[in-house]
């Protein structure tokens, strides 16, 4: 332990303590915990039996939404009810 005190004293921190707070902080807070597990849950789920990574279905879900929004505008435009 004095060892690894002796490092982190020459990057400024007192003890192995300060530092994780310091690097791990955030993870104190038990609502970036549960968005991290929920995004986790999803972003497996999704690669798993879906095949194909969570960001890859969000820009498909977001470019669906955008053509249905442009199909509707196009179609006012035209003078169509549906």
């Amino acid at each position: 332990m004095k060892h690894i005190n002796f490092f982190l004293d020459a990057f400024g921190f007192k003890n192995l303590g300060e530092y994780t707070q310091s690097t791990f902080g955030y993870m104190a807070n038990p609502s970036v915990v549960s968005i991290s597990l929920i995004i986790g849950s999803i972003s497996a789920f999704l690669k798993e039996y879906l095949g194909f990574p969570l960001i890859v279905f969000s820009a498909f879900v977001v470019l669906n939404i955008l053509e249905f929004q442009t199909g509707i505008k196009a179609s006012k435009k035209k003078g169509k009810k549906r």
